[in-house]
Order: C-alpha cells, then structure tokens, then sequence
C-alpha cells in the first residue's frame, strides 16, 4: 500500500485498503474540460477552477471519512446526497460548487447513484494511501473551515508525512508544486493549519520546515498508539529517562558534545578525540579516541 509502513493502529473493521482522493490526477481530466465550464457569471479561469475543484474533492473525502466509507466499504460505491455534497469557503452561492460538480460529471469522475438525488464519486478519482483512514479529514476540513488552500495543502502533506505523527521535511517548492498556489498563499495556508491544530511545523536555520500532523488531523489517536511520543514544535524534544547510573551526577560531567538521534540523547566526555577512516566499503567512519592515558 502506498504511504510507507502498516497502519500503526488496529482496523477492525477494515476490509479494502484505504483511499484518498488523487486530485492531481483528477486535474488532467478536469483541464480537458474547465474551459468549457467559464461564464460570466463564474468569475474563475479555467486553471483556478481546476484547482478549486481539487480542494472541493478533498472536501468530498472528509464527507466520506464522517460516513465511514473508507476501509470498510469501496468509497466509489457510496452515494452522497446532493444535500450533503460540501461548500468550500468563499462560495456563499454555490456556484463555484455547482461548477465543480459539472466539471466533474462532465469528465466522468462524478456520477450518479441509483438515487438521482445523490452522487457517486467515481474509482478512477482515489488512490490507495494510508493517511486516507488514518487522517481525520472530516475533522480537518472542519477545522479550516472548508478554506481551498489549507485543504490542498493538507493533501499535499499527507502524501509526503507517513507515519502521520513523525517529523518529515517537506520544501516550500513542493507544496507549491503540488497545491498550485504561490509561495504567499502556501505560507498562509500553513498558518491556518497550525492555528488550527491540524499539522505542527519544526523550522531549522537553512534546512527545510519539517512536519507532522497535529492531534485534530490524528483525532487524538496518536498519543494512544504503542511507541508513539509527541514532538515539539520549535526542536524541544521529551524529556527521557537518564542514561547514566543515579549517581553519576551530571554535574560531575565534563561534556564535550552532546547530539540528539532519533530521539536518544548521546553524551561524549571531554578529552576524546575524533579520528575518521575509510572502511571496507568505502564509507567515512567516525571515532573517537580517548584521552591519553586511559
């Protein structure tokens, strides 16, 4: 399944692998067709209502997460009435909405149910993903109140932070590239989301932004999980356990460098020095002599 390791928690109920929607492939077939949606009384070009669409089937996949089709139902056959079909922000008449839904069913990716009241969203519109049932996307879309942008970024970032709860770098340029919005919106998006709990962002001089996704976006699940542990935004990490014997106090200490890996503080005394060589394979390997005389 795409989206790196096994689900970290147990799904009982799940039968079919989970699915989020692929708006970037979506957007090729909506391209075809956007031109021919644009009237005087849509005030989108064809490439921005292509990318508000986009953010809308994001939106379709929080409807879909509340209902509980993903996992243990096919989400392609699950109709949604027309009355619960969502609005994104910015779209007070529905417009922009009804534009999309044309859109879509013009293209194929929107079609009806048994039910003429109700729509069905169409299979060649998903793509097997983890983060499509380990993400709250209901939560989510509520939490930024249905705004395109943070959606789109929220999708972009679900597809590159897997495990949802483990700090990955992701670059400004590749979130504009996936969202399609400039640097300005982008960044503001990331606000948004911040604020509003869905993702916490750890920044480094020179380095890109590193992120996860935040206990609204989790539902709270990820502090329940086994060997889960909560990072801090601003490079703070959880306190651990000592390593050193009770009573070797730290103040006895003489440090000389002290790095943090993969959440486990390694301390090197004063006085040892490094030496690097070549090994077998060819790779620099670092040591550490000790002090003279020891």
């Amino acid at each position: 399944m795409n989206g790196g390791a096994p689900l970290a928690t147990p799904l009982r109920a799940l039968r079919y692998a989970p699915v989020l929607v692929d708006d970037v492939a979506a957007a090729q077939r909506l391209a075809a067709f956007a031109g021919e949606m644009s009237t005087p009384d849509l005030p989108l070009s064809a490439p921005e209502l292509v990318r508000w669409t986009r953010a809308w089937l994001v939106a379709v996949q929080g409807v879909l997460h509340d209902r509980g089709a993903i996992g243990p139902v096919q989400p392609w056959t699950v109709p949604i009435p027309r009355a619960e079909l969502p609005s994104l922000k910015g779209d007070p008449d529905g417009r922009r909405r009804a534009a999309a839904v044309a859109l879509l069913e013009r293209c194929g990716l929107l079609l009806p149910g048994a039910d003429p009241t109700a729509l069905m969203l169409g299979e060649p519109a998903f793509v097997p993903h983890r983060a499509g049932l380990e993400l709250a996307w209901g939560e989510i879309c509520r939490a930024v109140r249905w705004e395109p942008a943070p959606l789109l970024v929220a999708r972009g970032l679900a597809e590159q932070v897997t495990p949802p709860e483990q700090l990955t770098p992701v670059t400004l340029r590749e979130l504009m590239d996936r969202s399609s919005y400039a640097a300005k919106q982008v960044r503001a998006a990331i606000g948004r989301l911040v604020e509003a709990d869905v993702i916490v962002v750890r920044e480094s001089a020179g380095m890109p932004s590193e992120y996860c996704f935040g206990a609204v976006a989790t539902s709270g699940r990820a502090s329940e999980r086994p060997g889960f542990r909560p990072t801090v935004a601003g490079g703070e990490s959880a306190p651990t356990a000592p390593l050193d014997p009770p009573a070797r106090a730290a103040a006895e200490r003489r440090v000389a460098l002290r790095m943090t890996l993969n959440g486990v503080t390694v301390t090197l005394g004063a006085g040892l020095s490094p030496h690097v060589e070549l090994g077998p394979d060819g790779v620099p390997h670092l040591s550490f002599d000790p002090p003279p005389g020891s």
